[in-house]
C-alpha cells in the first residue's frame, strides 16, 4: 500500500515538474506570456505530445493494465484522469456499435480521456498559474539574463 501511494506521489510530482519547466522554457523565449498561460499552453502541448505518441505504444503498460494509458496519469493528474474515465461507460456502447473494436478501444483509451484531459487540466493549471502569480513567486530562472 505505502509503494502503491508513494508511486502516486512521485507521479504526481513528475507531472507538474515536466509542466513548470516547460512553462518556464516557453516564458524564457516568449516573455510576454503570462505565468496562467504558459502553465497552460504547456500542459496541453505535452497532453498533445502524449496524444500525438500514442502509436509508440511507450505510455501503455503490459497486460491486464494495458486499458490505462500512463501519460495522463502523470500530466493532468489522476484526480482528471479519473474524472475522464467516468465518461467512458456513457459513449462505450455506441463506440463498439460503430466501430471494430480495435479502433473503439483505442478512441475510449486515448481519445475521449484525452480531450478531457487536455480540457480539464488546461483550467487546472491556467489557476494554478493565476494562484501562483497571485501569492508574487516568480520563476526567476526562466527569464532570460542580459547579454553581458
Amino acid at each position: 500500500m505505502f509503494v502503491a501511494v508513494a508511486m502516486l506521489v512521485v507521479l504526481v510530482l513528475l507531472g507538474g515538474l515536466a509542466v513548470i519547466g516547460f512553462a518556464a522554457f516557453l516564458r524564457r523565449y516568449l516573455p510576454r506570456l503570462s505565468l496562467p498561460v504558459s502553465f497552460s499552453l504547456s500542459h496541453s502541448v505535452l497532453v498533445l505530445l502524449c496524444i500525438g505518441l500514442y502509436p509508440t505504444d511507450i505510455f501503455f503498460p503490459s497486460i491486464p493494465f494495458d486499458d490505462v494509458y500512463i501519460s495522463y496519469l502523470i500530466i493532468p493528474g489522476l484526480h482528471i484522469y479519473w474524472l475522464a474515465t467516468q465518461v467512458l461507460p456513457l459513449v462505450d456502447p455506441y463506440l463498439m456499435t460503430k466501430f471494430s473494436f480495435h479502433t473503439a478501444s483505442l478512441i475510449s483509451i486515448v481519445f475521449i480521456p484525452g480531450l478531457i484531459c487536455l480540457f480539464l487540466g488546461g483550467i487546472q493549471w491556467y489557476f494554478i498559474g493565476g494562484l501562483w502569480q497571485r501569492r508574487g513567486l516568480t520563476m526567476r530562472w526562466s527569464e532570460r539574463r542580459p547579454a553581458a
